[in-house]
């Protein structure tokens, strides 16, 4: 009477076995495809240094490529495709500006240039397309182009405005800050590199001189050096006088969008520039900005952001003050 109990146990047993090895090996394959993900950084083939310009490490992004980004919370790869010159957009624009066009630069480091989503999907994009579809605005032709640059700090993203984005004749500048672009100095951390070759090459890890040429992005380790080298206030202030040398090239208003996680010391700095310029202008966005696990806004991030530009774009056109 208890061989059909104890082999009822053992055929139990075994179909929780299989299922266990089935489930297993379904989460170990979704495991190592996720790890196979590895974020693909910025290569100095895709970069090149523009002439005109006065930062000894400036670099701004090759014309007519795909730049392609990838992480280990993605699945496959996004392209985020220049245009002929240089800006991740895929509309061209005339120079010089046609009649009856407002035209916006939006400047800023990887959170404006759309990192991890589609040329398409970055806000602005998105808020060239919703503009267009707003009644009631004159000019009625506006136009968004985007001047983001992954890594870019405040000096950087100073610097391609002057060289790449005049030439454009912007009617506003549209430029999201967060707290890194004033405390992290692109001119000491790029600057930083052969040092760190230095180092690593005395403690004999090979390639490093041909792994540092082929690529840009940097090890936290000189964030941090950065850091150590100018302290955050003073950082602040380094990258204020940068942007306020904005000035220099650039009379129109500037619009700087903050976003929902926004630090009590970029908020002091912003009523700071507002102070001193009154056709400087800030919105810090109150929703909640849905981003990727490495804090980069999403699809629905950039939306948000969009949402928020064309919001008050659409004020400030309105507006008899303007």
């Amino acid at each position: 009477m208890r061989r059909p109990h104890s082999f009822l146990f053992f055929i139990i047993v075994g179909i929780e076995c299989i299922a266990l090895i089935v489930i297993g090996r379904f989460l170990l394959f979704r495991y190592l495809s996720y790890q196979k993900t590895e974020p693909i950084p910025i290569r100095r083939d895709q970069i090149t240094i523009p002439a005109g310009n006065i930062l000894k490490h400036f670099y701004t992004y090759k014309p007519n490529q795909s730049l392609l980004y990838t992480a280990s919370f993605m699945k496959g790869v996004v392209s985020n495709k220049t245009n002929a010159d240089g800006l991740v957009d895929r509309f061209d624009y005339i120079v010089p500006k046609p009649e009856g066009v407002f035209r916006i630069i939006a400047v800023g480091d990887s959170f404006t240039q759309g990192i991890f989503v589609k040329t398409e999907d970055s806000f602005p994009e998105l808020a060239e397309e919703l503009l267009s579809q707003t009644s009631g605005l004159t000019p009625h032709r506006i136009e968004v182009l985007n001047l983001g640059v992954g890594g870019y700090d405040i000096e950087y993203a100073a610097e391609r405005l002057r060289l790449i984005g005049m030439k454009y004749d912007p009617d506003l500048v549209v430029w999201v800050q967060k707290f890194d672009d004033y405390y992290l100095i692109n001119e000491q951390m790029l600057g930083a590199r052969g040092s760190l070759a230095d180092e690593l090459l005395s403690a004999g890890i090979p390639n490093v001189s041909e792994e540092l040429e082929k690529y840009l992005t940097l090890p936290y380790r000189l964030r941090e050096e950065s850091v150590k080298q100018r302290a955050i206030k003073s950082a602040f202030d380094y990258q204020k006088s940068r942007f306020m040398a904005v000035r220099e090239f650039y009379r129109g208003p500037i619009l700087i969008i903050t976003l929902d996680d926004n630090d009590p010391l970029l908020s002091d700095m912003i009523v700071s520039l507002q102070s001193l310029d009154r056709s400087v202008y800030s919105f810090q966005i109150q929703d909640e900005i849905a981003r990727l696990p490495d804090a980069h806004p999403n699809e629905d991030g950039h939306k948000v952001i969009a949402n928020a530009v064309v919001s008050w774009v659409t004020q400030y056109l309105m507006s008899p003050k303007k």
